[in-house]
């Protein structure tokens, strides 16, 4: 009996290690299943503006909802700015932005995605940093509105089509 009662020792604290890694939930903390599900951004475009419903959001997925209210085709450029640039004052040549002068394109969602009345999502995942959130789209128009680059061209983004998000 006595040697059934020293091969019962371990055999018990085995099971029971392995019971005290069974308990509590499957369900992770909160914590982690924020960084997973991440952040939505909501985002509405049209002529001749970037609106979001948020202006700062923490780093990791980001997923941008995008929806043009507006007439046109419209694009969504996501763009880390270098630093000390901002939105408004990213160089253009001949209507269209010099992105790679401004900073890193993180992507895009397309005019072709966003026919008016559409509505794109994209998720991306961003780090600590100032953004852009633009339209990059430059059309051929004889009678451009506004304030157009020239007599021929629209540019979007010269038209206001911009928006700042801060990622801390």
């Amino acid at each position: 009996m006595k040697a059934n009662a020293w091969l019962s020792v371990p055999l018990g604290l085995t099971l029971l290690a392995g019971l005290a890694g069974c308990g509590g939930s499957d369900t992770p903390p909160a914590q982690a299943q924020q960084a997973q599900a991440g952040t939505t951004v909501d985002v509405t475009i049209r002529e001749w503006t970037v609106m979001t419903d948020k202006v700062t959001v923490s780093s990791g997925p980001v997923t941008f909802r995008v929806t043009n209210t507006g007439t046109r085709p419209h694009e969504l450029v996501i763009l880390k700015l270098h630093p000390g640039m901002t939105p408004d004052a990213i160089p253009v040549k001949d209507g269209r932005v010099d992105e790679s002068a401004s900073g890193t394109v993180i992507d895009e969602i397309e005019d072709t995605d966003l026919p008016p009345t559409a509505t794109h999502s994209k998720t991306v995942i961003l780090t600590p940093g100032e953004y852009a959130l633009f339209c990059a789209v430059v059309e051929n128009n004889d009678l451009p509105p506004g304030t157009a680059t020239s007599k021929t061209k629209v540019s979007h983004y010269l038209h206001g089509m911009f928006a700042k998000l801060t990622v801390s």
